[in-house]
């Protein structure tokens, strides 16, 4: 199983802000941008998933866009964040998928 390893607001998750593993934002909605400026301004080494990668490929955005899949498969070893109406869906998707490195995050 995977492990819940923060659950909280964004700024208080201290670990998160000093780690140098790769942050993956799962989700390109409102609180995935809400996260991505929050990040941005400490961290560069972060991308997005997201179920509907291939419609937001074409969107101008900061970081790389890429489905949850190959997000699991590529960086088993990354620090993943989650937040939103959908964050326990993804919580679950991600512990199925033994990922030992979960923030529940509000923003």
């Amino acid at each position: 199983m995977g492990k819940l390893k923060y659950i909280g607001q964004l700024e208080e998750d201290s670990e998160l802000f000093q780690t140098d593993n790769k942050i993956i934002i799962y989700g390109y909605g409102v609180n995935g941008k809400r996260i991505q400026e929050k990040l941005s301004v400490h961290k560069q080494n972060y991308l997005f998933c997201d179920k509907n990668f291939k419609e937001l490929s074409n969107k101008k955005c900061e970081a790389e866009i890429i489905s949850p899949e190959d997000a699991i498969n590529n960086y088993p070893n990354a620090e993943f964040v989650v937040s939103g109406k959908y964050c326990i869906e993804m919580f679950r998707i991600l512990s199925q998928h033994n990922i030992k490195s979960i923030h529940m995050v509000f923003v």
